[in-house]
């Protein structure tokens, strides 16, 4: 039997902010000053040239190197608890809420660091997340494997579905985002819907007469 989902990006869209500047913002300086000084540049960088994210990413994370697994745990879950549930939108909880009730496979899918966003499953209810995984290999943090971007997210997205054995029912499933970077799969369910569109998605979404939303 195929089943439904009701997919989401997390940054600026179930979010209001973007977890990923905010979890950096929230690392203590003191942790690696140097690093600090050199993630300042990269995301100056990718801000004027819009390059990948990636290695701002592999930089945050050694700013995690030197603590052990029980540090860094409960880091994260400072950060989820005292920054990150305060920016998860209202109206998103409530859409949440509502494809739960209605029997959907409810789907978290992000570029941003696994490291920390595993520990939203105390204030959403969700089935799977799927974003950039990260690992620990002798207390140096890693990304494990891509990262989880625009046509990556697809190719996770099926990875998924496989290991799961799920029939899904992509003409019946939802998604939401607000970055044009998604479009790939906005284009492969049956229903796409644009949550604090940034111009550029905007502007699709007027061409395609997708719904528009703001949840801030």
């Amino acid at each position: 039997m195929k089943v439904k989902a009701a997919i989401f990006d997390i940054d600026k869209t179930i979010t209001t902010k973007d977890t990923f500047y905010l979890f950096f913002k929230f690392l203590p300086i003191g942790f690696r000053p140097f690093t600090y000084s050199k993630l300042i540049y990269l995301f100056i960088k990718t801000r004027l040239f819009k390059t990948d994210r990636i290695v701002v990413k592999k930089t945050v994370l050694e700013l995690l190197n030197g603590l052990d697994e029980i540090q860094s745990r409960e880091l994260c879950i400072a950060f989820v608890k005292s920054i990150l549930q305060d920016v998860i939108s209202n109206e998103a909880i409530e859409v949440l809420s509502k494809y739960r009730s209605k029997g959907y496979k409810i789907l978290l899918i992000s570029a941003s660091l696994e490291v920390y966003l595993k520990h939203l499953d105390v204030y959403l209810d969700y089935d799977e997340l799927i974003c950039t995984k990260t690992k620990v290999v002798s207390s140096k943090n890693f990304i494990d494997g891509k990262n989880c971007y625009s046509d990556e997210k697809v190719v996770r997205l099926n990875d998924y579905l496989k290991s799961e054995n799920i029939d899904l029912d992509f003409e019946n499933s939802h998604f939401y985002t607000d970055h044009h970077s998604d479009l790939p799969l906005l284009y492969l369910v049956g229903h796409p819907h644009v949550v604090n569109g940034n111009a550029k998605l905007l502007d699709l979404a007027k061409l395609n007469n997708w719904p528009i939303l703001n949840w801030r």
